[in-house]
């Protein structure tokens, strides 16, 4: 059985980091951490983030620190 992942907005995916989502925003908008923008043709950007992306962008992050 498939398990379907559901996107998330910045509130919850800048929970799930512990940052505001302001920074997370921020950090979307540069392209530091993997983000889907809701309309891709909007001046001002609204983003959606994947938990799983997040977490794989943070233990890649911990292992370029090492």
């Amino acid at each position: 059985m498939m398990t379907i992942e559901y996107f998330v907005a910045s509130e919850e995916a800048a929970e799930f980091l512990k940052v505001t989502p302001r920074r997370l925003n921020d950090m979307a908008r540069s392209g530091k951490v993997p983000a889907h923008p809701v309309d891709p043709t909007a001046g001002r950007k609204e983003w959606r983030f994947l938990l799983s992306e997040l977490s794989a962008w943070m233990q890649g992050n911990a292992l370029k620190r090492r």
